[in-house]
C-alpha cells in the first residue's frame, strides 16, 4: 500500500521488541522468523528511508488492534473456505517451450506431477497456430502427431493435460466464438477426426502477454460452455503477478476459471511476497478457482527461489483452502518435496495465523 501511495521514506513501529531488533540487527533468532525477517528485507530496499522502532503497546493501540481485526478476518475466511480446495495437490509443468525439454511422457512418469501444459496454441490476431517444438510448428504441420501417444500416456497417468494460449491476440466477439469453435472440433473433442495433436487434451490455459485484451472473456466463456457433466472442459489462467493484469483481467472476473496459477518470477516486482499472495487470495475469494503458485526453476531469472526457500513458502501458501499447485514456467522441478506432500500437514494448522503488531 506504501508503494502504490507513492511514499518513499516510512517507519514502522511495533510493541514487539525482540523481533524489532531481529529486523534491525538482521540475526533471526527464531527459524519460523527467517524467511518472514528476509521478505521484509528485501521490501526494505523499495524505499528510500524505511526504519522500523519499538514503542509500548500503550502507544500503540491503535494498530494492535487492527492486526488483531485482521487475524479474525483471516480465521473466518479460511474456515468459510475449507471445503473450497478438493484439487490442490501436488506439482504442474510447462512443457515445449525449449528444445532442452524432457521427453513428455517421461515428465508424466513421474507420480509428482497433476497437470501438464503444453504450449503452445499461438494467437496471431484471429487465427491460431500450432506451435510447440521443433518437430511441430507451422513448418511441419502434420509434425504434431506423435505427441498424441504421450498425451494420452499423461492422461492415463491421471494428469490433467492443457493446452496453452499464447501470441498476440486480436479478436472480436465473433471471432473469439470461431475460434473457440476451432479449438473445441480440433483439440477437446475428435469431431473432426483425430485432430492435429492425434489426441484430445482436457482443458486450455490462458497465458496471454501480448497484443489485444478485447474478448478473452468471451472466448474464455465460448470454451465453457462446452463443459457437458460427461465431459468437462478444464480452463486455467497465468496471470502476471501486479493486480489486476492487464490482458487477462476481464477473463478471469467470468468465473469460469478452474486455476489461476499466478507467475511471481520474470519481473523485480513479481517476487513472491505473502502480501501479494494475500492480495491474489481476495482478489479470487468470490469465485470457484484454486489459486496456485507459478515459479521459475531457472536460476538466472529474476524472482528464483531456491529450494529451501521454496519450502518455506510453499508451507506459507498450502495454508490457503484455495491453494491449487506449485506450478512450474521454466526449467524442471529438482527440490525433492512437492506441494502435496506439505499440503497434508498444512492443513491441519490452517487456524494458525500470528500477527506481528
Amino acid at each position: 500500500m506504501t508503494k502504490v501511495a507513492g511514499w518513499t521514506n516510512i517507519e514502522v513501529q511495533s510493541d514487539c521488541k525482540n523481533v524489532v531488533s531481529q529486523i534491525n540487527t538482521g540475526n533471526a533468532q527464531e527459524c519460523s522468523l527467517q524467511t518472514i525477517l528476509q521478505d521484509i528485507e528485501d521490501l526494505k530496499q523499495i524505499f528510500d528511508c524505511c526504519r522500523f522502532s519499538f514503542v509500548p503497546r500503550t502507544a500503540n493501540g491503535c494498530s494492535h488492534s487492527l492486526a488483531q481485526f485482521a487475524v479474525k478476518l483471516i480465521r473466518k475466511r479460511v474456515s468459510a473456505d475449507a471445503e473450497c480446495s478438493s484439487e490442490g495437490e501436488g506439482v504442474g509443468f510447462y512443457w515445449g517451450q525449449s528444445l532442452h525439454d524432457e521427453n513428455l511422457a517421461e515428465m508424466c512418469n513421474n507420480s509428482m506431477y497433476r497437470y501438464a501444459v503444453l504450449a503452445s496454441l499461438n494467437l496471431e490476431g484471429n487465427k491460431p497456430v500450432l506451435s510447440i517444438d521443433d518437430k511441430c510448428n507451422p513448418s511441419y504441420p502434420a509434425g504434431c502427431a506423435y505427441l498424441g501417444h504421450m498425451i494420452d500416456f499423461c492422461k492415463a497417468q491421471g494428469i490433467k493435460v492443457l493446452l496453452s494460449l499464447g501470441g498476440r491476440p486480436d479478436l472480436s466477439s465473433d471471432d473469439a466464438h470461431n475460434v473457440a469453435e476451432y479449438i473445441w472440433n480440433n483439440f477437446l473433442s475428435n469431431n473432426s477426426g483425430p485432430g492435429p495433436l492425434n489426441a484430445t487434451v482436457d482443458g486450455i490455459d490462458f497465458r496471454i502477454q501480448s497484443g489485444s485484451n478485447q474478448s478473452l472473456d468471451v472466448l474464455a466463456q465460448a470454451l465453457r460452455n462446452y463443459s457437458t457433466p460427461e465431459r468437462k472442459v478444464y480452463l486455467s489462467a497465468a496471470p502476471l503477478c501486479q493486480i489486476p493484469d492487464y490482458y487477462l483481467d476481464d477473463a478471469i472476473k467470468t468465473g469460469v476459471f478452474d486455476h489461476v496459477w499466478v507467475q511471481f518470477f520474470g519481473d523485480p516486482s513479481c517476487k513472491f511476497y505473502p502480501p501479494i499472495w494475500i492480495a491474489w487470495y481476495c482478489y479470487l475469494d468470490k469465485y470457484n478457482t484454486t489459486l496456485s503458485l507459478g515459479i521459475t526453476r531457472n536460476p538466472d531469472t529474476d524472482g528464483f527461489i531456491p529450494c529451501d526457500d521454496l519450502f518455506t513458502r510453499t508451507f506459507f501458501v498450502v495454508q490457503f483452502p484455495k491453494f491449487g499447485t506449485l506450478m512450474v514456467f521454466e526449467g524442471k522441478y529438482e527440490c525433492n518435496f512437492s506441494s502435496g506432500v506439505l499440503l497434508a500437514s498444512g492443513k491441519k494448522s490452517m487456524n494458525k495465523f500470528y500477527a506481528i503488531d
